[in-house]
Parts: structure tokens; sequence; C-alpha cells
């Protein structure tokens, strides 16, 4: 029997199904990701905001929680939370797709939900409001890799030695796949998995420096995590920064 349940959430995907409904990914605050249908939501006439099925929404939802199913139905959606310059600002938009993403191929490999559900709200937040977090989406990357249980703050190297990411191995030339991180790299993985959020403003990073450590966490998570494939929208957020 299903039970009606009522959940704060975020929404991380949403796509068309049939010709009135949609079904949206949603990262809920005590459930994890979960796949929810909504129907009759584009109709003219329906009752359901625009703005509460947008990418990265904060929204309030009531759902019939059934068992042995994969796809909810959602009663009502309603947002808690209107971002304003998130979905004016470019690099705000490259950045929040990004973080949807990685989210959703990261969150329901581990157990502690309410966790990362919490970083990605404050981060939404710190992202809304700052007028200069350009390293927001790094130290989100860091922090969701720490919350889902893989820290590098314990590794030390040398100056002249290399952690190589695939192997795990501390190596005194760099690895032939590219895929390392030198001295100066783990030093700021370190500031950044301590830095608190409110602080993000006051890291200032050259455009090279910080897709080379982007790129190296996500080839760290494609080792640890089972299917974590390719970012789509990681051209795009490098692009804006051009």
């Amino acid at each position: 029997m299903s039970k009606l349940r009522k959940e704060k959430g975020i929404v991380l995907r949403s796509f068309k199904y049939g010709e009135t409904s949609l079904i949206l990914d949603i990262l809920t605050e005590n459930f994890g990701l979960k796949s929810f249908i909504i129907q009759s939501v584009r109709k003219a006439k329906s009752r359901t905001s625009p703005s509460s099925v947008q990418l990265m929404a904060a929204v309030d939802i009531d759902f019939y929680l059934k068992e042995d199913t994969e796809l909810f139905q959602l009663k009502e959606i309603r947002s808690n939370r209107l971002w304003i310059s998130i979905y004016s600002d470019m690099r705000k938009i490259a950045m929040s797709m990004y973080m949807a993403e990685v989210t959703r191929k990261v969150v329901n490999k581990y157990e502690n939900h309410s966790e990362i559900y919490d970083l990605l709200s404050v981060s939404l937040e710190m992202l809304e409001n700052s007028h200069h977090a350009w390293s927001l989406h790094l130290w989100y990357t860091v922090h969701l890799k720490v919350y889902s249980g893989f820290s590098l703050i314990q590794k030390k190297i040398g100056s002249d030695q290399f952690y190589d990411i695939r192997s795990g191995d501390i190596l005194n030339v760099p690895p032939n796949h590219g895929f390392y991180f030198d001295e100066k790299m783990m030093q700021l993985l370190r500031e950044l998995e301590q830095l608190p959020i409110e602080q993000i403003d006051e890291v200032i990073m050259g455009r090279n420096l910080k897709n080379n450590m982007l790129d190296n966490l996500l080839e760290y998570f494609k080792i640890h995590i089972h299917n974590f494939n390719n970012i789509q929208s990681l051209d795009v957020l490098k692009t804006v920064f051009e």
C-alpha cells in the first residue's frame, strides 16, 4: 500500500514523458535520488508552476511512497526557494548544470543522502548570492568526494613526487596517462577540503589549474564509482570561463 509523503528536494534532471507529463530526478533530503512522474504538468491550465520543475529548483514535494517501484507518483510539487542569478548568469547556469550532473552520478552510491542534500543546498545558496564564487564547482566536487567516502587529505607527497590517480601509487615521475596530483595540487585539495564555503570567494585560481584539478577529480570518481562516465556538461562549463 502506498503512503503519501512530504519531502524537500532539489531537481537534478527533468525530461518530457508523453504529451503532457514530466519525469523528474529529484535529490530528496531523506530518501536520496528518486525518479518521479508528474502528470498533466505541461497542459495550459496546469496548477504546477514551471519554476518548480526547472533544473536545480528547490522544492517541497508530496508523493506516494510505494515499495518495489523505481518511478514514484508526484501528487504536488512547489518551489520553496526561487533562484534568480542562477537562472540568469551564464556562468552560474553552467556551474549549476555541472553540479546537478555530477551529483546525480554520485549520490545513490552511498547512504549519506541527507549530508549530500545539505551540501548541495548550501552550495546553491552560495552560488545564488555570491558575485565571485567562480571556484565553487571545484570546491563542491572536492567536498562531494569527501562526503562520498574518499579523502586524499592524508596522502603526503614530496616536492618531486606525483600521486597517480589510477593506480594510487606515489611516483617519482608523472604517469604517462596524465592523471595525477603533484605536490601543489595535493596542497590545494587539502585547503579546499578544510575551507568553509563562506570563504570560497577568497579562492583565486588560474583557469588551467582549475580545469586540471577538475579533470583529475572526475577521473578519480570514474575509478572508484561504477558506471561513472563522462560529464556531458563539463565542456560547457569550461567554455563559459574561457
